[in-house]
């Protein structure tokens, strides 16, 4: 009995939390909103690095829900597959590997876009990725897309180099010979195999930083850093970054305010919100049960 108690408060302790419960209480909006809703809306789960770990079973919990609602039915017709919903759905982690492994994910990476849902992951580097989802993770296969910037380590560097392929180098050599005949001279034109980038020139890429015109000059400008696309079924492209805190239209976009503020917000009044009235839900009263049983129990005997 003492097993089956502490197991089922240790697997129900976030729900301890009053905030937790409070919060998981009701809910004001649909899974299926987030594509079938007339307007396009967004939903942010944003949580801080202190309350990753603490959250994590509740966030593992809402991905669980999410991708298995979205993918429950699809819809046939005229020898393929009919669009059965109003918005497409991208699904953006980033840190993604700060979130421990998402089992979910890597079953639905595979089939996720048959029902509309295109997945943007952020990771650091394959071995943070590799290290959370195994040397044979299904990720990387199963993305048509990877950006790549300025690695840190060795082995992500090399796996880059790899990815980018590589190139014919034409190199002509010429030989001078001395003899008794007199001084002969040969060419020879000989064709190898060289990588488009080595590991070492990808640990070069450059990456955003500060240029100065001069040293008599104390402006400067943030200068864009280097990029590797990778697209499957094409060519590697190597790009340039686009810093959106400098083209306008992104700056635009970035500056709007978050939903529900407008208008001038110092003008605004500024009132005390009223503390929350936590009532005891059916999960916080099934753990006190749980506190009180072994006492209970004790007393029976």
């Amino acid at each position: 009995m003492t097993g089956v108690v502490s197991t089922a408060t240790a697997n129900l302790a976030l729900y301890r939390d009053p905030v937790v419960t409070w919060n998981i209480g009701t809910s004001d909006f649909r899974i299926s909103d987030l594509m079938n809703q007339d307007k396009a809306i967004n939903l942010y789960l944003v949580i801080s690095p202190a309350d990753i770990d603490r959250l994590r079973p509740l966030f593992r919990i809402f991905t669980n829900q999410l991708l298995g609602r979205l993918t429950e039915k699809m819809e046939f017709g005229q020898g393929g597959t009919r669009i059965a919903y109003k918005h497409r759905l991208l699904l953006m982690l980033d840190e993604f590997t700060s979130l421990g492994k998402l089992a979910i994910i890597e079953r639905a990476i595979a089939f996720m876009a048959g029902y509309g849902i295109k997945g943007y992951f952020i990771v650091q580097d394959t071995k943070q990725l590799n290290a959370a989802y195994g040397q044979d993770n299904a990720l990387m296969a199963n993305c048509q897309v990877r950006i790549a910037y300025a690695p840190n380590l060795p082995e992500t560097a090399e796996y880059l180099s790899k990815l980018t392929g590589t190139t014919t180098v034409v190199q002509r050599k010429k030989s001078i010979s001395t003899g008794k005949s007199g001084r002969g001279t040969s060419i020879s034109i000989q064709e190898t195999a060289r990588p488009l980038l080595t590991s070492d020139e990808c640990l070069r890429l450059p990456g955003i930083h500060k240029e100065q015109s001069g040293w008599w000059q104390k402006k400067s400008h943030i200068a864009p850093g280097d990029t590797l696309i990778f697209t499957a079924g094409h060519a590697p492209i190597y790009g340039r970054h686009i810093l959106h805190f400098v083209d306008p239209i992104f700056l635009a976009r970035a500056s709007m305010p978050p939903a529900g503020k407008t208008g001038d917000t110092k003008k605004e009044k500024t009132t005390a919100a009223p503390e929350p009235v936590f009532e005891e839900s059916a999960g916080a009263a099934y753990l006190r049960y749980l506190d009180d049983l072994p006492a209970h129990l004790e007393g029976q005997a």
